[in-house]
């Protein structure tokens, strides 16, 4: 996704990388279960074009009980 957008990654050996965890979060989850997998599928489906389905055959158990929702504002985003 950086290349894509006109970023470009960095190696600095001396840097230090970090999370910041959130005590609280400002919106819900709602069913908590999937999150991670529903998020790569999403990328998947936005950014992977033909190989996409590459990474759908390897979760394809998982895309019968898990909906990635519309997508459309971020392929218009990709554009």
């Amino acid at each position: 996704k950086t290349w894509m957008c006109g970023g470009r990654l960095e190696v600095i050996p001396c840097s230090h990388i970090a999370h910041m965890y959130r005590t609280s979060f400002p919106y819900s989850w709602g069913n908590s279960t999937y999150i991670h997998e529903r998020n790569c599928l999403r990328v998947a489906e936005v950014w992977m074009d033909q190989y996409k389905i590459f990474y759908q055959h390897r979760v394809s158990n998982l895309q019968n009980i898990i909906s990635i929702g519309d997508v459309t504002e971020r392929k218009a985003l990709r554009e």
